[in-house]
């Protein structure tokens, strides 16, 4: 019942959705749903990258994830909002391909796609993106850093200073792309 008045919200605001049931059960496994005007600024614009994110998860029952654009001009904007059953490769592939046809030709794919390492979804992306290079996200890849630097340095004095060489090093990166 709460599935069916979700999908009536949605087609009141005009968004365009597509769903899978669980077999032939009146189950719903996973959801896609984007604005008709997402659509039309997805195609009218040169991407620079797509990113994906996992908003939540719900109740145990969904996983909500934000397809996110960016622009040449480092503008982002919301596509699609995907709920998935399960964070399993099959999943991820269908939201991939439902995205896919979002994209009125190959030539506007997107080059660069940021993720999480979350290996079903990068493994999906693989199958689906396989022309677009797959990176991960800055936080990640900081987070991951910190962890592994934590167990490795043991005196508080030289944790700071890694921390601080650390954020150098991505500052000047920072710098170098902005100037």
């Amino acid at each position: 019942m709460e599935i069916q008045h979700l999908l009536k919200l949605i087609e009141h605001d005009q968004y365009v959705y597509r769903f899978r049931r669980v077999n032939t059960q009146d189950v719903v496994k996973n959801i896609m749903c984007c604005h008709s005007n997402s659509i039309k600024l997805l195609n009218d614009f040169q991407l620079c990258c797509f990113v994906i994110l996992l908003i939540r998860q719900i109740h145990i029952v969904f996983h909500c994830w934000r397809l996110l654009v960016c622009l040449q001009q480092k503008w982002f904007f919301s596509v699609a909002f995907s709920y998935l059953q399960s964070k399993k490769t099959n999943n991820f592939e269908w939201v991939f391909n439902k995205a896919k046809c979002l994209f009125l030709n190959d030539d506007v794919l997107p080059w660069v796609i940021v993720t999480n390492k979350d290996l079903p979804l990068m493994n999906a992306l693989e199958v689906v993106f396989s022309s677009s290079t797959n990176l991960l996200c800055e936080f990640h890849i900081f987070k991951n850093v910190r962890g592994k630097c934590k167990i490795l340095v043991t005196k508080v004095e030289n944790w700071e200073g890694m921390m601080d060489a650390w954020w150098i090093i991505l500052m000047n990166k920072y710098m170098s792309n902005n100037s």
